[in-house]
């Protein structure tokens, strides 16, 4: 945790960075300077939490299902949105396709297709994860596990509970995100409100922006031979065994 800070530090650290004092707590005061900057750090961390698919907010959650399911699951209490193409059936070793939209749904649940074609669909609606087929027809084994991965909107964290947060309302909760750049953009957005000259901190926070977003993860290698075959995990040369593949 030593590469992240608290939004007291965050909020301080931009006081002084535009001329003004810092405070004791920022979320208490009366200052509308203070007020202002301490209800601004929210603002960019939800600004943050779309601007980029940060690693820290990368998280996996996986579904069991029943036979006594409705077919419709509660997305986690912090969930953002899907990460593309991560839902796989486990046991059945086969991708979950979607997310479809109103009128693929209703055309699956028209036509019947399962036993025929059509398995493991998915669609995202109101805070749902709803899955097709949907139980109790009797075509959904129990115990299959669902698994994805999403981006998680809990950008900080309340250190007493580890609780995730999308808004900060304590100097002491926590702030995931790099204090650099979450500290450059708040100083941004207090010049932008305030009708002050901003540029030079526009400039500023589009640097360390960049320099963070390249630097969350590292790259991937760069096939300039074999660009046709950009998915190496199963390969008949390398990891594929010679007999019970598949098995």
């Amino acid at each position: 945790m030593a590469r992240y800070e608290t939004a007291g530090s965050i909020i301080n650290d931009a006081l002084v960075e535009c001329g003004l004092n810092p405070t004791v707590d920022a979320f208490s005061s009366g200052d509308p300077a203070v007020v202002q900057m301490s209800r601004l750090i929210t603002t960019c961390g939800r600004q943050l939490v779309k601007s980029h698919q940060w690693s820290i907010l990368e998280k996996e959650y996986s579904i069991v299902t029943q036979d006594t399911d409705t077919g419709k699951y509660i997305l986690p209490a912090d969930f953002d949105h899907m990460i593309d193409q991560t839902g796989w059936s486990r046991e059945q070793r086969v991708p979950v396709l979607g997310s479809v939209t109103p009128q693929v749904w209703q055309y699956l649940k028209g036509r019947n297709l399962v036993s025929s074609t059509i398995y493991a669909v998915f669609r995202e609606t109101d805070g749902e994860f709803w899955l097709y087929p949907q139980p109790p027809d009797g075509t959904v084994p129990s115990g299959l596990t669902i698994a994805f991965e999403y981006v998680s909107r809990g950008w900080a964290k309340d250190l007493g509970s580890d609780t995730l947060l999308d808004r900060v309302a304590s100097m002491g909760d926590l702030v995931l995100f790099d204090p650099l750049v979450i500290t450059q953009m708040l100083k941004m957005r207090f010049k932008q409100a305030r009708g002050q000259d901003s540029v030079s901190a526009q400039q500023e926070f589009l640097q360390v922006f960049s320099s963070a977003t390249s630097q969350d993860v590292g790259a991937m290698n760069l096939n300039v031979a074999n660009m046709s075959q950009p998915f190496p995990y199963l390969d008949m040369w390398r990891n594929i065994p010679d007999s019970g593949y598949g098995m």
